[in-house]
This record gives structure tokens, C-alpha cells and sequence, in this order.
């Protein structure tokens, strides 16, 4: 019983050790030379909405993404990115505007490289993503947010 233990033990001790290498490879077509950076311009009430840029797991190579979390029933978050240029939202057809309809946001392009985020009155908890796509060293790249609501 002692060895069947091990044996199947051994397995998720390899995929574990898979992560502690000191110079992982990154996941393909998402090298961190290639992200677009951004930072959060101005907030309206950080003590209820949460900016953050990050990775869920740099030491794997896994890329950055934005999480805006927001516990209010209305409120602004304006993003700026620092190295991109050519920005759109992903494959949407807006005309500047753009309302993510789940989770209550409704997204402004102020200019070619500000967004504005702003919470529109919900009674309801939700998740939803979007791209921002643009171009950094001649080379195209996204970014993607992760809208999410908590009701109050």
C-alpha cells in the first residue's frame, strides 16, 4: 500500500517541480517582452475597486493580465498603456464605446491608449472579460481584463 502511495505521488511531484525551474520557458505567443504594460491612471474609490496588473503564475511563464474587482454600485477606473500603440477592443465593433452588459461596465476609449472603466448601478455579482489588442515592437499582442462585480 506504502509503494502504491508513492507511485502515484511521484507524478504530481514531477508537474510541481516543473515550476521551480529558475528560467522557465513562457507559454508561446505570450513572452513577457512582447505584453503590453499598463497603469491605472486615476480610481474613483480604491478602498471598494481593486486595480491590478499581474500574472497568476510569472514563474511559469504564464502572461499578465488585468483584474479590476469591484465591490460598489458605481465608480470609475481609467487604465493608461505605456508601450502600445493601435489599441482597439479586440474583435468588438464600438464606436468608443462599449458596454460589457454582465457585469455592468461600460468602456470609453478617452484615447488611443486611456480606458475608462466605469460601474454602472447592479444589484448583481458577475465575471467577464475583454481584450484590449494593440501593437508593441512592430509586433501584435493583447491584453486581457477580467471585469469582476460583487454585489453589494
Amino acid at each position: 500500500m506504502k509503494n502504491l502511495f508513492y507511485l502515484l505521488l511521484l507524478p504530481l511531484m514531477v508537474m510541481m517541480a516543473a515550476c521551480d525551474e529558475d528560467d522557465p520557458a513562457p507559454i508561446p505567443g505570450f513572452e513577457n517582452k512582447d505584453l503590453l504594460e499598463w497603469e491605472v491612471v486615476s480610481n474613483s474609490n480604491p478602498e471598494y475597486i481593486h486595480a491590478n496588473y499581474s500574472s497568476p503564475d510569472p514563474g511559469c511563464g504564464v502572461p499578465k493580465l488585468f483584474y479590476i474587482d469591484a465591490k460598489v454600485s458605481e465608480g470609475h477606473v481609467v487604465v493608461r498603456c505605456t508601450n502600445g500603440t493601435d489599441l482597439t477592443l479586440g474583435d468588438i465593433a464600438y464606436e468608443g464605446k462599449y458596454t460589457m452588459a454582465e457585469c455592468m461596465c461600460l468602456v470609453t476609449q478617452i484615447d488611443s491608449n486611456t480606458f475608462d472603466f466605469e460601474f454602472l448601478p447592479t444589484e448583481k455579482s458577475a465575471n467577464q472579460y475583454l481584450d484590449i489588442k494593440g501593437t508593441f515592437d512592430n509586433k501584435s499582442t493583447k491584453t486581457t481584463f477580467i471585469i469582476t462585480r460583487i454585489a453589494e
